[in-house]
């Protein structure tokens, strides 16, 4: 048993690293113009652009879903076939010029739905693969897995610059869809450690009982509209607004994920040693204060969008590092499949009601043009100002939160600056006897022969 747990946690990061080369084209400056290619507008980009935070409301039938197929392994094989078996709809679409937005969005959502069963049911198996020091596992494959994202984003971004069109997407969309079939054939390979499948008749009152599940679940709802009511309008800003190439998106992707990297690793063992909840404390109000960086990306945007991408790496790998982790620390480990159904459902409410607010706004925002101290604004940018004081509100939310916390990672730094500049300091005083032996002369008694 021991060697196919291993074995698992070898190929996880593998089947991660394929999904991702099609998840990308579902995220950030790729997933705006996959969308712009199917002539969406700015109501179905806001909505595509949170499709996988949307579709998790299906998760409530996971449990559900599980029972039925009689397993994990079955249930999972079952729908990461269907979802990721059927990828090659996109780019067929894309070549015999179907290009309806409507029936796209239809076919997305039956993607992310099944995509999301498989990730609620995946959460359960991996609970019972990785029991101890899961920040430092789960660190290491955000790492890999932020190395595979470079590689897709650099290869998807030369493509889309070097063909015009609607060609670029067509050969993007094929290549993840190869990618995402490779990801659902390694789940056949993963180890199923058998689990009796139990599930409650409400799983919502099942679920209501721990209270500090309450708590979590109360900041992820605000959390999660937050994120989805200007998450799309970033891209669609620097796109559509400032027309900048998907060449140069790409390298700030590539310079966000090579930074994440490091971060990714620090995360991962700070929060085995301080407590997840420090570490996501840090980090979502870190990524409350991006919003604020593109309220000002207008004319000579470089300079800030460089800022972005390191903000984003910092704040970004300590979020989605901890907040995985303090699931699995505050899910009980026989209800994982319950609690995490009914987390991701009310996560996929806000998340639509999120998508719909910022897209209604930002149908009439975009018309406006104000010019202030010589410099444009679009009134989409205010949109940013509402995702600011949005995810502020959240992090309020996550500080009532009980889970594991030793001292904050602020905290942390300082004493630790203040340690090693104590050693620093202490380290003449430590060799001054060596010091003082060696530049002082030796003095010999006549009398007693003895060295003073």
């Amino acid at each position: 048993m021991e060697r196919s747990i291993k074995k698992t946690k070898i190929l996880s990061f593998f089947e991660g690293g394929f999904y991702n080369g099609f998840f990308i084209i579902t995220q950030g400056f790729i997933s705006t113009g996959l969308a712009l290619a199917f002539n969406a507008n700015e109501l179905i980009i806001s909505f595509f652009g949170v499709l996988p935070a949307i579709s998790q409301i299906v998760q409530l039938l996971s449990p559900y879903f599980l029972k039925k197929t009689g397993s994990r392994k079955k249930a999972i094989l079952t729908a990461a076939s269907i979802s990721r078996y059927t990828t090659f709809l996109i780019p067929v679409a894309l070549a015999i010029g179907f290009r309806n937005q409507y029936l796209f969005v239809i076919y997305m959502c039956f993607f992310s739905f099944f995509t999301s069963i498989v990730g609620n049911i995946w959460l359960s198996l991996m609970k019972d693969i990785v029991t101890e020091s899961s920040g430092k596992y789960f660190g290491l494959r955000n790492i890999f897995l932020t190395v595979i994202n470079i590689l897709f984003t650099l290869l998807y971004s030369f493509i889309l610059d070097s063909f015009s069109g609607v060609t670029g997407f067509i050969i993007v969309s094929a290549i993840a869809s190869v990618s995402a079939t490779l990801s659902a054939i390694i789940l056949n390979y993963h180890y199923y450690p058998p689990k009796e499948i139990k599930i409650a008749r409400n799983i919502f009152s099942s679920s209501f009982k721990n209270p500090v599940f309450k708590k979590y679940l109360n900041f992820s709802i605000f959390w999660n509209f937050a994120i989805a009511f200007a998450g799309p309008f970033f891209s669609y800003h620097l796109i559509v607004n400032l027309k900048m190439s998907y060449t140069f998106l790409g390298t700030l992707n590539v310079l966000t994920g090579l930074i994440s990297m490091f971060f990714y690793w620090i995360w991962g063992m700070l929060s085995d040693k301080i407590g997840n909840r420090p570490v996501a404390e840090f980090g979502t109000l870190t990524a409350a204060l991006i919003p604020l960086i593109y309220l000002f990306v207008n004319v000579n945007p470089v300079p800030l969008l460089f800022l972005d991408s390191l903000t984003t790496a910092v704040a970004w790998s300590a979020v989605n590092l901890s907040l995985f982790t303090i699931m699995m620390e505050i899910f009980d480990r026989e209800k994982t499949e319950e609690y995490f159904s009914v987390l991701s459902f009310s996560n996929g409410v806000s998340a639509i009601i999120g998508a719909l607010a910022g897209g209604l706004l930002a149908s009439y925002l975009k018309h406006i043009n104000l010019n202030f101290l010589g410099t444009g604004f679009n009134g989409v940018q205010f949109l940013f100002l509402g995702a600011f004081l949005l995810r502020l509100f959240a992090f309020t939310k996550l500080r009532k939160v009980q889970s594991k916390k030793v001292e904050s990672v602020p905290t942390f730094f300082l004493n630790t600056a203040i340690v090693t500049w104590k050693r620093i300091a202490w380290r003449p005083r430590e060799y001054s006897s060596v010091y003082s032996s060696l530049i002082q002369p030796k003095v010999i008694d006549k009398d007693e022969k003895n060295v003073i």
